[in-house]
């Protein structure tokens, strides 16, 4: 998954980390845990995440997802 704004549905202007976290359950539920990995992007993008505008708010995603899944499929997710 990229963290690019517009590949993510969102019913509000700016993209937030729980746009993202619908999406990702959205795909797993198509395929599963094991075929989903992040790409940020972020070397190659101008509009960003509202809470995450820089590989420096990653932690908070990973707060986040820790949340919803469990640590092993969040280690899937990012390695």
């Amino acid at each position: 998954m990229t963290f690019v704004d517009f590949f993510t549905v969102s019913e509000k202007r700016k993209v937030w980390i729980d746009d993202l976290l619908r999406h990702l359950d959205h795909i797993c539920a198509l395929g599963g845990v094991d075929h989903v990995r992040f790409g940020s992007d972020f070397d190659g993008i101008t509009e960003t995440f509202g809470d995450m505008a820089s590989a420096a708010d990653y932690s908070q995603l990973l707060e986040a997802l820790l949340k919803r899944y469990k640590e092993a499929e969040v280690l899937k997710f990012v390695q």
